[in-house]
């Protein structure tokens, strides 16, 4: 899977830097440490009243914040691995950029282009391990609290945008 936070290609891991470790998928998966979006901060805030659809955002500007949302704590993620702390995410770039992407016009052209979407993450933190856990959306609403945010709505959308590359 190509790395959207390096233009060039990753590296072996050889300094003392700790791993980064990001878990990916759809909703019903957890991890601990830190879990995107952030909505402790004000443009975390923002993004829950999105996602609840209390607030309506235009689709460059939702995925920015997201972005931005990221950076917020990129260099806090940076300190502890470089502290030597193991840090485990639950979402990252990689989820925002699908979701983005896969927003299509009533033609079926994107609204917003993949490198458009990759590009506000260059340069975060990139992780050594992603973990992508798929789960139908079946099973997710079994779980409970699935299917509250508009995310979860267009889940099938971004289902097709994973199984598609």
């Amino acid at each position: 899977m190509p790395d959207p936070q390096r233009e060039e290609t990753p590296t072996e891991n050889t300094s003392k830097r700790a791993p980064f470790i990001v878990i990916e998928g759809n909703g019903g998966t957890d991890a601990t440490l830190f879990k995107f979006p952030d909505r402790r901060t004000a443009i975390g805030q923002m993004i829950d009243a999105y996602l609840r659809s209390t607030s309506e955002l235009d689709d460059h500007a939702i995925h920015l914040l997201f972005s931005a949302n990221r950076w917020e704590l990129a260099s806090t993620i940076e300190k502890l691995l470089t502290a030597g702390t193991t840090v485990v995410c639950d979402r990252y770039a990689f989820s925002g950029i699908s979701f983005s992407a896969s927003k299509v016009n009533a033609d079926g052209t994107p609204i917003l282009p993949f490198e458009w979407c990759r590009s506000p993450d260059v340069g975060l933190p990139a992780p050594d391990l992603v973990l992508f856990f798929d789960i139908t959306p079946e099973k997710a609403k079994e779980r409970g609290g699935y299917g509250e945010e508009r995310l979860e709505l267009k889940l099938s959308r971004m289902r097709r945008q994973a199984q598609n590359g």
